[in-house]
This record gives C-alpha cells, sequence and structure tokens, in this order.
C-alpha cells in the first residue's frame, strides 16, 4: 500500500504529512490499525509542529469516528499547543471541547504568540523547555 511506503521513506516531511494525513484521515475506517493508529500520531505531531490552521482543515474535515480520536490525542501535548489549536477552531466557528481547556474561557492569540516567539514571562534565554505554566499574564517559566 502507497500509504504505508509514505510512513516509511518520509514519516517527518513536514509538507506530506500534511497531505497524507489528509487521506489517512479520509480513509479512516478503511485503514488498517497500524496504519489508522499512525494517522492519528501524525496528527498530533502536525499540531505539536505549530502546523495549527492545516491541523485544524484537516480536524474539521475528518469523519466523526477520527474526530473523536483525535480530541483524544490532542491531550498528550502541551497546552501551549492546545490552546493555539483551539484558538484557530474558535476563530473560524468551531466548538470542540478540547482536552483540558475550558472552552468558556477567551484565549488571547497574543498570549499564544508570545510564546512560542518571545519565549515565556521569566524565562532565561529560552531555557524552560516544557516547564511552562500559562497564566493571564501569558506563558510563565516554572523552571
Amino acid at each position: 500500500m502507497l500509504l504505508r511506503l509514505s510512513y516509511r521513506l518520509g514519516p517527518n516531511e513536514g509538507w506530506i504529512s500534511l497531505r497524507r494525513n489528509r487521506l489517512a484521515l479520509a480513509l479512516y475506517e478503511q485503514l488498517p490499525p497500524d496504519l489508522a493508529g499512525r494517522s492519528l500520531v501524525e496528527f498530533a505531531g502536525l499540531v505539536r509542529s505549530r502546523f495549527y490552521e492545516e491541523a485544524v482543515d484537516i480536524f474539521v474535515s475528518a469523519g466523526a469516528p477520527p474526530r473523536d480520536k483525535l480530541i483524544s490525542r490532542l491531550a498528550e501535548l502541551d497546552e501551549l499547543d492546545r490552546r493555539a489549536f483551539g484558538k484557530v477552531l474558535l476563530d473560524r466557528g468551531y466548538s470542540y471541547a478540547i482536552p483540558g481547556l475550558d472552552r468558556r474561557e477567551p484565549t488571547s492569540l497574543a498570549l499564544i504568540n508570545r510564546g512560542l516567539d518571545e519565549g515565556p514571562v521569566g524565562c532565561r534565554q529560552g531555557s524552560c523547555g516544557p516547564y511552562l505554566s500559562l497564566s493571564k499574564q501569558g506563558p510563565t517559566c516554572i523552571a
């Protein structure tokens, strides 16, 4: 199967992953279990790699069965990535329960961008890595 070969030969190629993941999730219910699972892992990787806009496109075009599983996969991601993904969903008029986030809480894109581009409050030259806490003031270093 070409999908299996694509995963083997280009597992981390962003532009290929974007196309492949959309196709894999469209065929999700017909895929063998290993490829179906791989498509879910790949989706989470796209969000983790900050392909938020593209991941939302893929998410909303997926059918209900894979979409429910994709939501479960989002729980494994950092809060910053979940917030950014949720913000794009909300901006486009979609309302899904993203694990660990309150749908009623406004998510400021400025705070998200600050955490992604400038580093968190109290960060010593970007050394915080995963040790971030989100607050109303923005991402804060807890390292």
